[in-house]
């Protein structure tokens, strides 16, 4: 009955607060390994503290936060065992994305590869390396979405995040996108193309041992945080 259509809902604070805090940690404007007071964030944000501590509470559900009693709330600085966890399962998942896609690439639609790696050139010219980092998760998820495995997408997701964390703690030098990482992506995505199975997947391994030393650099880099410091949102 069309009197009857289901009725527009809008966004809970809880969800809009969410999706701003999780943007904000993953373009590092909270930084990982500071804390930060959920009260001044609210503040910040013009809302009440419910909606803050409730998207807080989901984004620790995520492993992107971690509440320390009585200090606040610290965005979480992964450790080399965090690393190592990410980079086994995404070697399984990434791996088995690249021999199905080769082994019948006329079955499938590059087009969103080719724009994101377009898009991670427009950041690295700017020298904007959250924007690189966004196109670079949305390309390497493209390719899980073209599998067509909606579990293996599912699980791919929870940790596409983790890995886009600690890709920023590791990219120190943005002249990596330009050096290194997008000629990687290119030589990968010409591989995937041609159907040359064992190429792409030699190609994804140097990728992948490149990006984790990167990381484990980057983790190094940052292990001594002082836990004291409650930083509040300015």
């Amino acid at each position: 009955m069309e009197s009857l259509k289901a009725i527009s809902q809008p966004k809970s604070l809880a969800k809009i607060a969410y999706a701003k805090l999780r943007s904000a940690i993953l373009n590092g404007e909270l930084r990982a390994g500071e804390l930060y007071n959920e009260i001044a964030i609210a503040k910040q944000m013009g809302i009440s503290r419910t909606p803050v501590r409730e998207s807080l509470l989901e984004l620790t559900s995520k492993g992107l936060v971690t509440f320390l009693p009585r200090r606040g709330v610290m965005i979480r600085s992964l450790s080399e065992e965090d690393l190592e966890e990410l980079f086994e399962l995404r070697s399984v998942l990434e791996n088995h994305f690249f021999v199905k896609i080769s082994s019948s690439p006329s079955v499938y639609d590059f087009s969103n590869l080719e724009k994101y790696i377009r898009e991670q050139k427009n950041a690295a010219l700017k020298n904007n390396v959250p924007g690189y980092l966004r196109a670079n998760g949305a390309f390497h998820g493209a390719m899980a979405e073209m599998c067509g495995n909606k579990r293996m997408v599912e699980i791919y997701g929870t940790i596409a995040d983790l890995i886009r964390l600690l890709a920023l703690q590791s990219m120190k030098n943005p002249m990596r996108m330009n050096d290194r990482l997008i000629p990687q992506h290119e030589a990968m995505l010409k591989a995937l193309k041609s159907g040359d199975t064992s190429l792409a997947t030699a190609l994804l391994t140097i990728h992948l041992k490149e990006s984790k030393q990167a990381a484990l650099e980057g983790i190094k880099s940052t292990k001594d945080i002082d836990l004291n410091n409650v930083l509040s949102i300015s």
